[in-house]
């Protein structure tokens, strides 16, 4: 009976953590924002990664973009990349600037994807030097990354992974805003 009991207790402590992990499979939160003069509607999937320590970090986010209010054939997806160095000068190295590629490690292969529009700032009061870019990524690709069972990536000098809540939330984001209206 002190068996049972013990058991029963124990699955007590424990099917909360998993029933929440079963309902909240993804790890991003979306953000959606509707341009009306451009007829534009973007969707970001925030904080897949946050990867790294104070004083650097680096954060990347998904986007889509496509006309109107529903993912359509327009549908255009890219990673935001973005890394804050707390405690640093104007005069601290950049560390992204030179780098013009993420490189992506998937199961099958390995993808290089260019990186745009390039931007860093210094925030005086806090000390905090920001870079960021974006790197496009297309259909082709977005297909690889589907099929993949592991993601990871070198951005510069700094190596991340996606976990695998993280990976699923991308899956889905890619799923339901870029490749499933190209089906239609």
């Amino acid at each position: 009976m002190k068996d049972v009991l013990s058991t029963l207790l124990l699955l007590l402590v424990i099917y909360p953590a998993f029933a929440q992990d079963r309902a909240h499979p993804n790890e991003c939160r979306l953000e959606s924002k509707y341009d009306q003069s451009a007829d534009t509607t973007t969707i970001k999937c925030l904080d897949l990664i946050k990867w790294g320590e104070a004083p650097a970090r680096l954060t990347i986010h998904a986007a889509a973009s496509f006309k109107g209010h529903e993912p359509n054939q327009s549908a255009r997806l890219w990673l935001i990349l973005s890394s804050n160095r707390s405690d640093s000068t104007r005069e601290a190295p950049l560390l992204f600037k030179q780098a013009v590629t993420i490189h992506l490690a998937l199961d099958s292969g390995e993808l290089e994807i260019p990186v745009s529009d390039y931007s860093t700032d210094f925030f005086e009061m806090n000390r905090l030097r920001a870079e960021s870019a974006h790197a496009v990524i297309c259909i082709d690709d977005l297909q690889k990354v589907l099929n993949s069972r592991n993601l990871a990536g070198k951005w510069g000098t700094v190596d991340f992974k996606f976990s695998d809540r993280s990976l699923a939330s991308l899956k889905d984001f890619i799923a339901h805003n870029a490749i499933a209206p190209l089906a239609h």
